[in-house]
């Protein structure tokens, strides 16, 4: 029998579990549940009113909370996987560990692709912020954000946890008055006496048919875009793994954040997003598409929104430090693990992995294809190639997931012992894979059907499935790695120094015992 260990060496390639790959332990509780509040927002401080009028509001909500329910199944399995083993690369980690190198290697880039392209996306936004108030020059702007995002991760995970704990924590507190301003404003309070209640609801179908059907399936697929659309902005909640090798305490932050914290800030969002639905005019209306901001000035509240646009870009700001973080961790990890070259898996003294973040941040560059319209359209489609390898990334961690259970199976592990374990699987993460799958197969299907055939615009939406094929296909030929099976699978190695050691290897010699 050979563990997974013996295999990777065997074939050459390093497989690092006791190290840290140079990167330090900095990250509290407090940072993790500030990485939580960006994970479940998906966006009500800043939502789309476009959306509101296209789809209608109970699309938003049910897409919202059935959303919700695949997040926390994807959680709950992430979580049991990455407190027991806060390795580095997390998910890309865990993938080379109980399934294949090969598998980790696909999932590792795929990963480094979606955040890199992110990173640009949201420097994109950028600009449009700040058109508020007064246009102004893009480039100016997007280079602006591009330097603070790039500033932040240099100067070491101690600063980027501060940073981002600030704005999170700015993020709620305005998200509670965005909460309070809106029930004001609905119930008549405003200046403008105006009171709402349902008025809006009334004035448009809660569900409104999408391409103009009249047979049910135009309903269907307004609220299936929302899924889509809420399911990808959940996406940033894969932070909690990539984190864990730079979290002090994972086996204990990471479990109570994903069982305790993250339901809570659902339901809080929750009820903003219905607000929102509420206050929001069946009107396009202004040259901003938040809810809030339309609200607030159409019920006379002068200042307010400025002061909520301002707020927004600090978020934004934050979105894109955040994106550039998760994209260079993904690389730097790969660099560790031998899927990269190594000058990745560098850090300095402050455990920043200065190569993997200068070369990621390069890409930033593409931002400045927006800016004409010629390239932009060009860049839209590298931005759409992002859509379907985002969902893919949790159907390749839901089958990692799998094996691992597959395995604690196999070995007669005591899950229960874990330091995080839900009763709820494996259905849970059944559940996840196969409406993830289902999603990245069929997102794109509603504005496919909407519009004259675009075979570019196909082959961009679809591209992530044959590239993550040939990925997979490369890396098995070249590595020539065996699938890892049940009864090879490493539990111990990886979870030294952390509470819950002890237990686990006693399950481990109580099954050798029984042979």
């Amino acid at each position: 029998m050979h563990s997974t260990k013996e295999i990777n060496r065997a074939v050459g390639m390093p497989f690092l579990v006791a190290s840290n790959g140079g990167l330090k332990r900095a990250l509290s509780t407090r940072h993790l549940l500030t990485f939580a509040i960006f994970g479940v927002a998906f966006g009500y401080i800043i939502p789309s009113n476009t959306t509101l009028l296209r789809l209608g509001p109970l699309s938003v909500l049910l897409g919202y909370v059935i959303s919700g329910t695949v997040l926390y199944a994807f959680l709950v399995s992430l979580g049991e996987m990455i407190s027991l083993l806060p390795l580095i690369g997390g998910p890309i980690h865990l993938a080379q560990r109980f399934v294949d190198p090969a598998f980790g290697f696909m999932l590792g880039w795929t990963w480094w692709y979606v955040w890199t392209v992110s990173f640009a996306s949201a420097l994109v936004s950028a600009p449009s912020l700040v058109f508020f108030w007064d246009p102004v020059t893009p480039w100016a702007w997007i280079t602006i954000a591009w330097f603070i995002a790039f500033a932040i991760n240099m100067f070491g995970v101690k600063t980027f946890g501060e940073t981002q704990f600030s704005v999170g924590m700015l993020r709620f507190v305005f998200a509670f008055i965005l909460i309070i301003v809106g029930l004001v404003i609905d119930l008549g309070g405003a200046p403008n006496h105006d009171r709402i209640g349902f008025r809006y609801w009334k004035d448009r179908p809660p569900v409104i048919e999408y391409a103009g059907s009249s047979i049910g399936i135009g309903r269907l697929a307004s609220i299936w875009i929302n899924i889509s659309q809420t399911l990808l902005a959940f996406t940033l909640s894969e932070i909690t793994a990539i984190t864990a090798p730079e979290v002090k305490n994972p086996q204990q932050s990471i479990p109570f954040v994903i069982k305790r914290v993250y339901p809570a800030l659902f339901f809080f969002y929750l009820i903003g997003i219905f607000i929102s639905t509420l206050i929001n005019p069946p009107v396009i209306f202004l040259n901003s598409s938040s809810p809030f901001i339309i609200a607030a000035s159409v019920a006379g509240l002068r200042g307010l929104p400025s002061v909520i646009n301002a707020v927004f870009i600090m978020v934004q700001l934050s979105t894109m430090s955040l994106n550039l973080y998760m994209a260079s961790r993904g690389l730097h990890a790969m660099g560790c693990l031998g899927f990269a070259p190594r000058i990745f898996g560098n850090t300095l003294r402050n455990g920043t992995p200065h190569a993997a973040v200068i070369f990621t941040s390069l890409f930033g560059a593409f931002a400045y294809m927006a800016i004409t319209a010629r390239s932009a359209s060009a860049f839209s489609w590298i931005v759409l190639t992002t859509s379907a390898p985002s969902y893919l990334i949790l159907v390749g961690i839901l089958v990692t997931y799998l094996r691992f259970y597959s395995g604690t199976k196999a070995q007669s592990l005591t899950r229960e012992n874990f330091p995080m374990f839900s009763r709820l699987q494996p259905y849970a993460a059944w559940y996840a894979l196969v409406f993830s799958l289902l999603v990245a197969v069929f997102f794109e299907f509603p504005f496919l059907l909407n519009s004259p055939w675009d075979t570019v615009t196909f082959v961009t939406t679809y591209l992530a499935f044959p590239s993550m094929l040939v990925l997979y296909a490369g890396a098995k030929f070249w590595f020539r790695a065996p699938f890892v099976r049940a009864k090879d699978m490493d539990f111990v190695t990886g979870t030294e120094g952390f509470k819950g050691d002890d237990d686990l290897e006693a399950l481990r010699m109580n099954d050798i015992d029984k042979k």
